[in-house]
Formats: structure tokens, sequence, C-alpha cells
């Protein structure tokens, strides 16, 4: 079946640190399911609203990242206590944008990691350093 998504989606079993806006009083560690340019999915123990907004600290092996994401979707799974939840990218800074497009990239093409340089003009391939 041909994937109907613009964007390279990868699947993980990274950790985040979920963080509930704008109270920051609901703070969580859970599994990324999967990972794209435009967002994420994890497992919750329960579900969260449609728009609920949190702080998410991504751990992508060799670094981490900070974004802002919201709730998109939940899905209860089957036999189980756990939902699946799609996160969708609010915000975050352009290093931020260019370290999860490269690592996703590296993932789905089987390459190597690349750091980026912001300070090059061009796309996000001509803005990076090999590590």
């Amino acid at each position: 079946m041909k994937e109907k998504r613009a964007e390279h989606r990868i699947a993980t079993a990274f950790t985040a640190k979920c963080t509930e806006l704008p109270e920051k009083n609901n703070i969580f560690y859970t599994a990324i399911r999967d990972l794209s340019p435009g967002g994420i999915q994890i497992f919750c123990d329960r579900e969260f609203p449609c728009g609920t907004n949190f702080s998410i600290n991504i751990n992508l092996i060799h670094e981490s990242v900070e974004a802002r994401v919201q709730v998109a979707w939940n899905d209860k799974k089957p036999n189980s206590d756990k939902y699946c939840t799609g996160l969708k990218f609010l915000e975050f800074n352009k290093k931020c944008k260019c370290k999860i497009d490269n690592f996703i990239d590296a993932i789905y093409y089987n390459t190597i990691f690349y750091s980026c340089n912001l300070t090059a003009p061009g796309s996000r391939k001509h803005n990076i350093n090999k590590i």
C-alpha cells in the first residue's frame, strides 16, 4: 500500500518527557511510537482531550530536542489500558526542526547522522555538517 503522507515517518522506541501546558504540573515520561516532521505518536496511560498542549523533550539518541505539541487524536488500544496519542508540532526553533528532519532522514535513508549549521544558505540538506 502506498504511503499517503507527504513527509517520512519512522517507527521508534525512544523516550520523551511530556509536560502539560500551561500549568506544568502534569509531567510524565512516555515511549514514542513514531516520529515525523509534522508530529509524533506516543503511548499514554490515559486519554488527553484533543487540543491539549504539551512541552515535549524528545531523546534522539545522540541529542535531545524540545518542542511544543498539541494532541490531535487518541486511540484506545484493544485489550489494553493504553492509548496511542497523536501529537502535532506547534512550534520549535529552526535548529530543533533541522535536527528532527535530519534524524528522520538518517533513519529513513539509512545514512549517517548530521548536525545543523543554520548559518549556511540553501536547503536543510546544505545546512549540515557530518558528525
